[in-house]
């Protein structure tokens, strides 16, 4: 377990797995808090010689915010995480967020000089975040992905934010049905069974775009 701290003692619980240079700070959904990532966090680190950073953004999970003006801030909250892998030996670090934590990585990537992103179902809006006015800023390589029936994300909306990204390297992927981490497998076996998109994700955080 490792603790990400931020301002007026605010402490966010975490772990993180595998070890390398190359991190993934893994931006959690509303179901599950940090732990829905622990499948892929998995894969990176065996499989991608990745270190994987799953944290509890405020108000989930064991977090704890006294700061509200902290608590209301999630590009702050994934900045602290950011900042926490560089100081723990991060060299390269790619924010991958699902659902909320998409919004918030797209949010945050430009002021953290985060390497690379990927978005995963985030909505349009989240809290102040708007992707449309964060989208034009994104000059790393950017990975955004959303299924066009998605209730909960506006495919459009994805659509029109990527058209905006001026980054070099950028990919829009349509995904199949699911939401959020669903689209990189189906975990309702004992195994996950992996999805495309998966390898996809991987390959974008070690810096393989295609």
């Amino acid at each position: 377990m490792v603790t990400v701290k931020g301002p007026g003692g605010a402490r966010l619980p975490g772990v993180d797995v595998g070890d390398g240079t190359t991190w993934a700070v893994l931006v959690h959904q509303t179901d599950n808090a940090e732990c829905g990532w622990w499948p892929f966090a998995d894969r990176l680190a065996s499989q991608y010689h990745v270190r994987a950073l799953m944290f509890a953004l405020c108000g989930f999970g064991q977090s704890s915010c006294p700061s509200d003006a902290f608590t209301e801030d999630t590009v702050a909250q994934a900045a602290a995480a950011v900042r926490w892998a560089r100081a723990h030996g991060a060299r390269r670090v790619v924010l991958v967020g699902a659902s909320m934590g998409g919004s918030i990585a797209i949010g945050a990537a430009a002021s953290t000089r985060a390497d690379a992103v990927v978005d995963l179902s985030g909505p349009a809006t989240w809290g102040p975040i708007d992707i449309a006015k964060a989208a034009p800023r994104l000059t790393m390589p950017t990975l955004i992905a959303v299924s066009p029936n998605d209730s909960d994300a506006s495919y459009p909306a994805a659509a029109a934010a990527y058209r905006s990204v001026p980054a070099v390297h950028k990919k829009f992927v349509t995904g199949s049905g699911p939401h959020g981490w669903d689209l990189l497998a189906d975990t309702s076996g004992s195994t996950p069974q992996w999805l495309p998109l998966a390898g996809t994700v991987a390959d974008w955080i070690t810096g393989r775009y295609s």
